[in-house]
């Protein structure tokens, strides 16, 4: 603050800090200064200490200098820079990018276009001192690039001063691994500006795509990093480079390791995306049939663990393709996204026949129905039963909860309010056949076997109660779904528990006045008295669990969703019956852990609570005796059984 109101009284301070920043000798001397520099450039960008800036200007422009000097690699030409020190490399690495940070507080002082100039600069001359036939060390080409790099965001993206200087000389860069690498990196962050600059948009496209011929990984993940965000932010300028994308992509496809070829096929969907509608299908299937031909050859080779994973990695590529081509088409035009997926469908059909008992393969391919879904929605309306058949045969086959999850997409896209009833009532009755065939399944394992299913199980119910609520509580399977319910409240994962409670807050929601979602306008007659039936005869079970969970095993983040779940169910019952469950709950306790005063005392609340219709303090009492009764009888001595043991456990059988 007082640098910055009086700056010329305190330029010999700033002048001998900057010192300490150009100290060569120890680089945590020079580290100790960095936060000087932030908290300075944060007072003297303010409008009102203009003289600040201009008076100190020149010494951050030094600064920049400076920084960048301290940004060389040490000496050397080997593959190892640091002598096996690993510890030393990170640290150094950590280094660099703490470096950029001051960079960018530069930026804010002198201006993007003056620092990036001073980088510009140095590369200048070490080039021009190469030509000259000078001796120069790579470190001091990649220092000026790193800081480039570093300076991208700062750097305003209609530019026209620095940058253009910087792609003509493009080609004049000495090709070295570590230049190569920088540079590529480079042009990755400068791509919003090449997007406003086309003109120089081929000349780095060919300078990325030639780093994946280079022997270095670290080149390679480079230049499919760039790639991705040249084809996401330059795709409008590339619609006419498909016919040269094409071999490049099937080139590479061997070559890469497994992130940048996702990358790759990322910045390609991109570039496929901006294609004009109608040749669209055309892009895609171009990119596409070939990923499609090796699925199917692989359809053809017996399972093992590998081939599994292959196939699931192939599979993601088509993923990417859907997610990313999302395209809406006019009405009367055929989706091209959705003719793909329906050209596609057949062979995700057949490597799941094959190979769908293979997790990686199930995942993959359920997740490419998920994504057609929402990328397409209505447009694959046609293909709506084959889909629905494929998810229920392969559930049927698998139990794996990916199928599940996707029908819970379905649900989502094809019952909307602007859907035809014919349609909501074969959603409707799909949905009852995937909910049949999970109980029937869960009526013969250990639940506790099976937390991850049974939490899709439950994503799932929460789309079910959502757009099929009538129809669901009408139904046989409503019970069934309760019961299920209470076993996922009995389990040990969180993500299980709080599906299983939240769906049951749904669910009783139907028992008010009132619709819980704008779905509905009212809730019939008929379906509240299910509701209200279902709170009396069951709400026992329910409010002992939740209390005994409420002390001994329920995780403390589904506090709040079980608190206010009990607190839902009590509200569709006369108060003697929620006293009497209160007083139940509280029997099943171990004897000895809580006197009959205190019993009486926690019922005397909540009669007085019930009477007067103080709902918020019937949940501040519940939760207040359950923290207090844990603190003090649940520890690990203290020999108190925990409610796996006190409570009885929750079979479940179904007969439908």
């Amino acid at each position: 603050m007082l640098i910055a109101r009086a700056p010329k009284d305190f330029r010999g301070l700033v002048e001998a800090i900057a010192e300490c920043t150009a100290f060569d000798e120890d680089l945590d001397v020079v580290q100790y200064t960095f936060h000087f520099w932030y908290l300075l450039k944060q007072m003297i960008v303010m409008d009102r200490y203009n003289e600040a800036r201009n008076e100190l200007g020149d010494i951050y422009l030094t600064l920049v200098h400076v920084i960048i000097d301290h940004l060389q690699y040490p000496a050397g030409d080997g593959a190892d820079l640091f002598d096996g020190d690993r510890e030393e490399e990170d640290k150094f690495k950590d280094f660099r990018h703490e470096m950029g940070d001051v960079l960018k507080d530069c930026c804010s002082v002198i201006g993007a276009s003056r620092a990036l100039g001073s980088a510009l600069t140095k590369v200048i001359e070490k080039l021009n001192a190469l030509n000259n036939g000078a001796q120069v060390p790579w470190q001091q080409i990649e220092a000026p690039l790193f800081s480039m790099r570093a300076m991208a965001r700062e750097v305003d993206i209609y530019e026209d001063e620095i940058l253009p200087q910087f792609m003509k000389i493009l080609e004049k860069l000495p090709e070295h691994e570590k230049i190569r690498y920088a540079t590529t990196l480079v042009l990755g962050r400068y791509t919003e500006w090449t997007a406003k600059h086309p003109e120089y948009l081929e000349l780095q496209l060919n300078y990325i795509t030639n780093g994946f011929t280079n022997p270095s990984k670290a080149v390679i993940s480079a230049a499919a990093q760039a790639l991705k965000h040249f084809c996401q932010d330059c795709s409008q300028h590339l619609t006419n480079f498909v016919d040269q994308l094409y071999p490049f992509y099937e080139n590479v496809a061997g070559t890469l390791d497994l992130r940048s070829y996702y990358e790759v096929t990322d910045g390609i969907a991109h570039v496929v995306r901006a294609q004009p509608l109608d040749v669209m299908l055309q892009a895609l299937q171009y990119f596409g049939n070939p990923i499609c031909t090796r699925l199917l050859e692989k359809a053809q080779l017996p399972g093992n663990d590998q081939l599994h994973r292959d196939i699931a990695d192939e599979i993601e590529l088509l993923n990417i393709f859907v997610e990313t081509v999302d395209v809406e088409a006019p009405i009367g035009t055929k989706n091209p996204t959705a003719q793909f997926v329906i050209e596609v469908l057949p062979v995700i059909s057949q490597l799941l026949d094959k190979h769908g008992f293979s997790s990686y393969v199930a995942e993959r391919g359920a997740k490419f129905i998920r994504f057609s879904l929402f990328s397409c929605g209505s447009d694959l309306l046609d293909v709506l039963p084959t889909i629905a058949e494929l998810l229920a045969s392969q559930f049927q086959k698998t139990h794996f909860g990916c199928y599940l999850y996707v029908t819970g997409t379905v649900f989502r896209e094809f019952s909307r309010e602007d859907t035809s009833e014919n349609i909501k009532a074969s959603v409707w009755a799909f949905g009852q056949e995937q909910i049949t065939t999970f109980f029937k399944y869960l009526a013969t394992i250990n639940p506790a076997n099976a937390p991850d299913l049974i939490e899709d199980f439950f994503r799932l119910m929460g789309d079910v109660v959502m757009y099929f609520p009538f129809q669901l509580i009408a139904s046989d399977l409503f019970l069934p779904s309760f019961d299920a319910a209470l076993i996922a409240i009995n389990l040990n994962e969180y993500d299980t528990i709080i599906t299983g409670i939240q769906y049951l807050q749904d669910l009783f929601a139907y028992g008010s006045k009132y619709p819980p979602s704008s779905v509905h306008k009212s809730i019939p007659d008929n379906i509240r008295s299910i509701i209200v039936r279902l709170a009396n005869e069951k709400g026992q079970q329910l409010a002992t669990q939740l209390i005994l969970g409420l002390i001994f095993s329920l995780p403390k983040d589904t506090r709040s969703d079980a608190l206010s779940l009990f607190l839902e169910v009590t509200q569709l019952v006369d108060q003697n019956t929620a006293i009497t469950w209160i007083t139940n709950t509280l029997q099943q306790l171990p004897v000895g852990t809580v006197t009959d005063e205190e019993k009486a005392k926690l019922v005397s609340k909540m009669s007085t609570a019930l009477n007067s219709g103080d709902y918020k303090r019937i949940k501040s009492q519940i939760s207040d005796f359950t923290v207090w009764y844990s603190r003090r009888n649940v520890t690990p001595r203290s020999g108190i059984a925990t409610p796996r043991e006190t409570q009885s456990s929750h079979g479940f059988s179904f007969n439908g």
